[in-house]
């Protein structure tokens, strides 16, 4: 090969890599902005790219590990948040139960004290029924 279609040969090299890293971040845009997942087939898919060429290119493959991982951070802070959330309304939940078990023990022991004055009047009442 001469120096010409050598030189005409890495110039294609680079527009076809430029225009491949174009199409790949236009498709993760695209992916994020549909709420999909950023992931080797959905990139692949979306911006004409093979995955061999996804994996095999050190850019590629970083950026798309890398907005997986984001993704991945996002949903554990999302998880977080709601079992937050679910902890929070559980403790008012339980504070609830604490509050009505103490109203509760409170009726019993003034039912308790009703009860122990009827017992108290009931045996009045034989013992006179006896002395007549």
């Amino acid at each position: 090969m001469n120096i010409e279609t050598t030189k005409a040969l890495q110039k294609y090299q680079q527009e076809k890599r430029q225009s491949s890293r174009e199409m790949v971040n236009r498709a993760i845009a695209q992916i994020q902005a549909n709420g999909d997942d950023v992931n080797f087939k959905n990139v692949s898919v979306a911006s004409g790219v093979s995955r061999k060429t996804l994996y095999k290119v050190d850019e590629f493959r970083n950026l798309i590990k890398e907005k997986r991982g984001d993704q991945n951070e996002d949903g554990y802070k999302e998880t977080i948040l709601k079992q937050e959330q679910k902890i929070k309304y559980l403790q008012e939940v339980v504070a609830a139960f604490e509050d009505d078990k103490t109203k509760l023990e409170h009726i019993k022991l003034k039912l308790k004290a009703i009860y122990e004055k009827i017992e108290g009047a009931r045996d009045e009442v034989r013992k006179k029924q006896a002395s007549l």
